[in-house]
Parts: C-alpha cells; sequence; structure tokens
C-alpha cells in the first residue's frame, strides 16, 4: 500500500513538471506580461509617493490598441501644451496643407483684404510668398475689413501679465511681422538688429529700468537698459500691443503702400488666396510649441468654416463634429496652445487623439514634427535619449508628454502620461521618468 502511495506521488509530481515544460507561448507570455506590469505598476506608485503629485499614465500597443498600463487615465488633467495636439488634429481635419493667408474682393480700383488669421504673414522670411506679391503688385486702393474677430486680445485663463513675453502674442484676425518686435543683441556689437526696421523709433533708452527690455502693457514703446544686457548673444521677440492704428502703420511700412479700413459690415463675395507652407506652420506648432501659431490655428479654421474668429465659437464647433465628437472624455478646451490652466482633458482622451492623427499624418511627418532624439524641440535634458516621439507640455507645477515611444522588441506604443501639482523641480521628475519610460522601452 505504501509503495502504490509513493509510486502515485511520483506519477503526480512528474505529469506536473511536464505541463509546466508544455506551457504554450501565450501562456508564457501571460506570466512575463503580468510580472512586468507589477513591477511597472510599483515603479508608478513610487515615482507618486516621492513627488507628491497627481499622475495619470497610460501605454498602448499601437497595433493592436492592447492597454498595456493605466492608472488614472479616466481622470482630467491639466495638459499645458498637450493641448496642441488637438489643435494640430483639427487642422489636418480641417485645413491640411490648404491654409488661407487672406480673403479678397476687387470691385473697380478698390482691393477689399480681410484677416483669416495666418500666422506667417509678412514675416521677416515671407517677402517671396503669395500674398505678398498679390498685395506689393496690385495697383489697386487696398482697404482692411476686419470685422470678424470677436475674441479678446488674450484667450481665457492666460496670465494677464505676461502681455510682454515672447510666448504670450495677442490674438489677431491679421497677425503682421510674426506680431512682434525681434531684437537681435550681440555682446561683441555695440548696434543690436530690429524687424521690422521702423520699429527701430519705437525704442528708448533708460538706465533706471530694471530689465534689459521692457514694454508697457498699452504701448509698443520699448525701453532698453543697457546696464542690464545680456553676457551672451540673444534674439528676443517683444510681443506687438496692435490697436487699429498700429496695424495700419505696419501694413503701411512693411508693403509701403497706403492701407485704409472699411468700417461697414458688409459681406463681400470674398475668395480665399492660398499660400503653402503649411509644413512649416505644424513643424513650429509642435516642435517648438508656438503659442502664437496654434491660437492663429483655430481662426484659420473658423476663416475655412465662415464663421466669426471667436476662439470659444471655433472649439465648440469643433468638438461637435467628426472626429471629435467620438472622444472617450469630452474635454474641457478653451485655447489652442495650452496656455489657458482653464484647460481639462483626460489621458486615455490623449491616447485617443494620438491614434487619430496616425489617420492623418505620416510617419515622416510625425517623425519630423514630433519633438525627438533626432529633432529635440522642447523635449527635457535626459528624454532625448528615449527613443520618443512626443509633445511636451509645461506650465508651473505641471509637466506632461504624450506620443509614440518605440520599444526594444520592435513595437509602437502610444502613451500619455500627465502630471499636475508637483513642488519637486521640473529636472528631478523628467529624471524619474526617464526611468519608467526606458523601463517600458526594454520590456515592452
Amino acid at each position: 500500500m505504501r509503495l502504490t502511495i509513493i509510486f502515485v506521488i511520483v506519477c503526480f509530481t512528474l505529469l506536473q513538471s511536464c505541463k509546466t515544460r508544455h506551457l504554450s507561448q501565450a501562456q508564457k507570455s501571460n506570466v512575463s506580461a503580468n510580472s512586468v506590469s507589477e513591477i511597472l505598476t510599483d515603479l508608478f506608485y513610487q515615482y507618486q509617493r516621492d513627488h507628491q503629485l497627481f499622475s495619470g499614465l497610460i501605454v498602448v500597443d499601437a497595433l493592436s490598441d492592447q492597454v498595456l498600463f493605466s492608472q488614472n487615465e479616466d481622470k482630467y488633467f491639466t495638459p499645458a501644451s498637450n493641448t496642441k495636439l488637438l489643435t494640430l488634429l483639427a487642422a489636418q481635419y480641417y485645413l491640411s496643407d490648404s491654409i488661407p493667408a487672406l480673403q479678397y474682393y476687387e470691385n473697380g480700383d478698390s482691393l477689399v483684404i480681410k484677416g483669416t488669421g495666418d500666422p506667417s504673414f509678412l514675416t521677416k522670411n515671407d517677402v517671396d510668398s503669395v500674398a505678398f506679391y498679390f498685395l506689393n503688385e496690385t495697383d489697386k486702393n487696398i482697404y482692411i475689413h476686419n470685422s470678424d474677430m470677436t475674441t479678446g486680445r488674450f484667450g481665457s485663463g492666460w496670465a494677464w501679465d505676461d502681455y510682454a513675453y515672447y510666448y504670450q502674442k495677442e490674438n489677431s484676425a491679421f497677425p503682421i511681422a510674426g506680431q512682434a518686435t525681434r531684437i537681435t543683441y550681440h555682446p561683441d556689437s555695440t548696434a543690436i538688429i530690429v524687424f521690422p526696421t521702423f520699429m527701430k523709433d519705437y525704442i528708448k533708452t533708460d538706465t533706471l529700468s530694471k530689465q534689459f527690455l521692457t514694454r508697457d502693457e498699452y504701448s509698443n514703446l520699448i525701453t532698453i537698459n543697457p546696464l542690464h544686457q545680456p553676457k551672451k548673444a540673444r534674439e528676443y521677440e517683444i510681443p506687438f500691443y496692435q490697436d487699429s492704428s498700429f496695424l495700419k502703420t505696419l501694413f503701411n511700412q512693411l508693403l509701403d503702400k497706403e492701407i485704409h479700413y472699411v468700417s461697414d459690415t458688409m459681406d463681400y463675395p470674398y475668395k480665399n488666396l492660398y499660400q503653402m507652407n503649411s509644413d512649416s506652420l505644424y513643424k513650429a506648432l509642435m516642435l517648438i510649441s508656438d503659442n502664437f501659431v496654434a491660437e492663429q490655428l483655430l481662426f484659420l479654421i473658423g476663416s475655412q468654416l465662415k464663421m466669426e474668429l471667436n476662439t470659444q465659437k471655433i472649439i465648440k464647433r469643433i468638438l461637435e463634429e467628426e472626429p471629435f465628437m467620438s472622444i472617450p472624455d469630452r474635454p474641457r478646451w478653451v485655447d489652442g496652445s495650452g496656455l489657458s490652466r482653464y484647460n481639462l482633458i483626460s489621458p486615455r482622451s490623449m491616447i485617443w487623439i494620438l491614434d487619430q492623427l496616425e489617420n492623418h499624418l505620416t510617419n515622416e511627418q510625425i517623425k519630423q514634427w514630433f519633438p525627438s532624439g533626432e529633432h529635440v524641440g522642447t523635449l527635457p535634458k535626459g528624454l532625448e535619449k528615449l527613443n520618443i516621439m512626443a509633445k511636451t507640455g509645461t506650465l508651473s507645477n505641471n509637466f506632461c508628454l504624450s506620443g509614440y515611444l518605440n520599444t526594444a522588441s520592435g513595437k509602437r506604443l502610444r502613451f500619455s502620461w500627465m502630471n499636475n501639482h508637483f513642488m519637486a523641480s521640473k529636472t528631478e521628475l523628467v529624471a524619474d521618468m526617464e526611468k519608467l519610460l526606458l523601463f517600458i522601452q526594454e520590456e515592452f
């Protein structure tokens, strides 16, 4: 009897051993995946504890749409410049490469023009553009009809005292010369280079000023204090305060023509004058995170839809139509750039945006426009070492990163990592993000 029992135990043990040795590849993969997921969960929770923040992360296989990891993916976060991913998708859907530089109506010896919001109009590199040639060559009297913009000069939720900083240029139906005075300074030269050149007349010197460059809120007068000049060469952008008289001055100086205003509200049968440099706009939007371009792209969409140039109304229209009406969690979307802290979106909605973008963009466009190791753009130091193509989003105490990650096994993942309310330095935060993303890159 004892021998029989021993024999049964030995057989059972051998059978279990055979089963273990003959696990299917799928079963082994599940065991491995579960283990990796558990480690990743522990790392993520430790990351949140270490930095005392609110964080959400979702990672999805781009080929199968399988969710590989998710924490707080359905919660709302302040996205900062990740908002530009929504703007990019809307622009691809409504504009693509069709950018209306302006709208025009010809009647006898008159040419009436209306702004579309094109941010590249009459910039320093624009002398050979379709718009410049069109206006420069006409012998008609030019009239500006600018009645369609009903948005304020700043977006909802923007910082009121950032009016003089390059990243917060005023909204405009007819932005000109990049909507800013560009001042180039070099410590080895006593002269400064100013564009547009006539803006030299708006510069004064004051050794009592607290900064090298300052501008009052409701004036285009720029004050320079040479006692605070930088030690390295720099290019500054001082946004215009753009009232109607200054807009007329800009036109007159850059075109060397007299410009008039149309004060009536007549709806003229306008035609669009298209320019084809949209690639540079989208690259500026994504790679260097240009807030001005982002806001003006929404105006371009509004012009294309024959709407008044009102940011809130344009966004509302976009969210009510395809493809945005299918977004998982309807965002609170208030501007094009992400400057506003009123914006709210969930990580899984960001994943949906990334999925939609793959339907509209080529791999080469993603590669060229998104910050990466090859085109660093706004990627912080450390993250450029990863095999990612991702959009950053930064406000004080907030940092978000959404994009694509190529793994060591050859997979392409979509991910969205949103961090709000941290007190640690961004450098410390990014260093730990790098470690966790590197783990994902190696293990999936």
